[in-house]
């Protein structure tokens, strides 16, 4: 094939209007590498209507007290999206007004966001997770949480060495079944700890 042909080809692939990154990973330009940037993604989220990367903004544990998962966020788009504007305002307005609380460890912070007439203090907690997909789409993807990069990655003989803690199955799925690892720590909200509408002077507890 003429070279020049291919690189048409190959340029109007990457211009095209498929989705170019993994669908359960941030898209370019976009990280969870701190709470600005999660607010971020969760407004590009938001904007684009993807459940599935809100689910990504807000950490497993928020998720269960609240009782929903990534599938009822994508068939209850509306009542999910109406549920975390009541915490936070409107997502696309809201703007930061001053960080309230930072952990000793560095691993959670309050912050405290405005939107229209709703103040938030919107709990950020850095959280640690793997995901390993499966080379068959049959098989289910084994996903869970770790303490911290710290705790599962060494370095020895120039070589990283990454241990997590899997369940007993896992062993079953050897490396050659294996199609991708996703190895993150990203901040992620884990709670609104108060909210006032209108004045801005009465918090109470979420």
């Amino acid at each position: 094939m003429n070279f020049r042909i291919l690189l048409v080809l190959i340029t109007a692939l990457l211009t095209s209007a498929c989705v170019s990154y993994p669908p359960d990973s941030p898209p370019p330009g976009y990280d969870q590498s701190s709470p600005r940037q999660t607010v971020s993604y969760l407004q590009w989220a938001f904007e684009n209507e993807q459940p599935l990367h809100v689910s990504l903004c807000l950490t497993n544990k928020y998720m269960k007290l609240v009782g929903i998962s990534p599938a009822d966020l994508d068939m209850f788009w509306a009542t999910a999206k109406e549920r975390i504007e009541a915490e936070i305002g409107n997502v696309d307005d809201i703007k930061k007004v001053e960080e309230l609380f930072r952990s000793p460890d560095g691993k959670t912070r309050i912050i405290r966001y405005g939107s229209g007439d709703i103040i938030a203090d919107v709990i950020f907690v850095l959280e640690s997770r793997y995901r390993i997909v499966p080379a068959k789409a049959t098989k289910e993807i084994i996903e869970g949480n770790f303490e911290s990069m710290e705790s599962v990655l060494k370095y020895a003989d120039d070589q990283a060495v990454i241990t997590l803690p899997l369940l007993p199955d896992t062993e079953k799925l050897t490396p050659s079944k294996i199609h991708r690892i996703l190895i993150e720590s990203s901040w992620r909200i884990d709670g609104f700890k108060s909210k006032n509408a209108k004045t801005g002077e009465e918090l109470f507890q979420s």
